[in-house]
């Protein structure tokens, strides 16, 4: 099954919001799971997971990153 940049971003936006909740509180409750302060590596390695996903999904999507300016060489 494949994950689409829709997916993708709206897990990255729920894994911020409950890094954001667990900083403030010590601890974040969603459904049937909690979160706690000392899961904040897991919660950042989320983040780092979904949010590369994104990225990739999104040049997928748009093509190729385009060069801006090219720096001429000495």
């Amino acid at each position: 099954m494949a994950i689409t940049l829709v997916q993708a971003q709206s897990l990255l936006d729920a894994s911020i919001k409950a890094y954001e909740e667990v900083l403030v509180s010590q601890s974040y409750q969603k459904a049937d799971r909690s979160l706690q302060r000392a899961m904040l590596r897991d919660i950042e390695a989320g983040i780092d997971k979904w949010n590369t996903l994104v990225d990739k999904l999104t040049i997928k999507q748009n093509g190729s990153p385009k060069i801006k300016y090219v720096v001429p060489s000495s």
